[in-house]
């Protein structure tokens, strides 16, 4: 059981971006950026909960992320719109690539993006020079 869980911590590490050893080279931007996707998802997802705090508090949504204990663990801003009782959605920027984004709403709240598909599940996109929308997962 203990050689399983010294495995399975092995392998956790080793798929977590970092520099490589042998070449002293950040890893691939795709990889970079999957890793960033995530820890901002996870954000979103603690947003979730912040939000559902403040409401059996104040029996509405925060609209504001001044009014909640949340801070994002990536560097960016965070916007945040309510609708009262009936939901609310976010959208976090990161600092650290210009153009990338994660959104998500919650009951009715209206998507941030069309990317944004499904209630209380977030999604990212990029926004390409041109003003394209890129869909990223």
């Amino acid at each position: 059981m203990e050689r399983c869980l010294a495995l399975v911590l092995t392998a956790g590490l080793l798929a977590a971006p970092r520099l490589t050893a042998q070449s002293a080279q950040p890893v691939p931007a795709g990889t970079a950026r999957a890793a960033r996707m995530q820890i901002m998802k996870r954000d979103l997802r603690r947003l979730i909960g912040e939000q559902e705090h403040f409401f059996l508090t104040h029996r509405v949504y925060a609209h504001s992320v001044s009014q909640l204990r949340f801070t994002p663990a990536v560097s960016g801003g965070v916007s945040l719109r309510a609708f009262g009782t009936r939901g609310w959605n976010a959208t976090l920027a990161t600092d650290e690539e210009a153009g990338l984004f994660c959104g998500i709403f919650v009951r009715v709240g209206t998507a941030p993006n069309p990317v944004v598909t499904k209630d209380s599940e977030p999604a990212c996109w990029r926004r390409l020079r041109d003003g394209q929308v890129v869909s990223e997962y």
